[in-house]
């Protein structure tokens, strides 16, 4: 469930802070253009992807968090995993795993800079959308699905969320490896 929404130098919003009580909450107004506005940050904290287009003029970037209160089952499979702490250094793992793959060689391009790359999605170009299709289509052949990047800038994005197992980025790993050796 939302609880909070904070954003910061989004489009024409200095600074904006939204607690939601438990219920029902609604956004009313008259264009519009607020509830898009809030609608689009809340997009954007939860994955989807963002351009420069958003950050306010004059603001270096742009910054958005939401806060959700988590069920039961979200709470309890958290805890069997050893707690947030726990989460956190896991999914880092994941991303130096895949990071340090494309970090190594020329043949995988990071396509964000590393100062500013996250732990739950981990994009990544080849030489040429070609053989970008041919490593989509072979990794779904060996069971790697949801590959493909995002429908505005493409390339290849590996979703690496909370419950992807370490064996799952292992894996998708190995496939990198092999496809270089293969395709390189």
């Amino acid at each position: 469930m939302l609880q909070s929404l904070a954003i910061r130098n989004f489009v024409i919003v200095e600074s904006l802070e939204l607690d939601f009580a438990p219920g029902f909450t609604v956004l009313t107004g008259e264009t519009g253009a607020g509830k898009s506005i809030l609608i689009d940050a809340l997009l954007l904290a939860l994955g989807e992807r963002g351009d420069a287009d958003v950050v306010r003029e004059g603001a270096p970037r742009a910054e958005i968090s939401a806060g959700f209160r988590a069920g039961p089952a979200v709470v309890e499979w958290l805890q069997a995993q050893g707690g947030v702490a726990a989460i956190e250094k896991l999914n880092e793992q994941k991303a130096r795993i895949l990071y340090d793959l494309i970090d190594a060689s020329d043949y995988y391009r990071g396509v964000i800079l590393p100062e500013f790359r996250g732990t739950m999605n981990v994009s990544f170009n080849l030489a040429t959308p070609e053989l970008e299709e041919k490593f989509l289509k072979e990794a779904g052949a060996r069971g790697l699905y949801a590959l493909k990047g995002h429908r505005s800038v493409g390339g290849i994005r590996a979703s690496i969320y909370n419950a992807m197992p370490l064996a799952g980025v292992e894996a998708l790993a190995g496939f990198m490896q092999e496809f270089q050796r293969q395709n390189g």
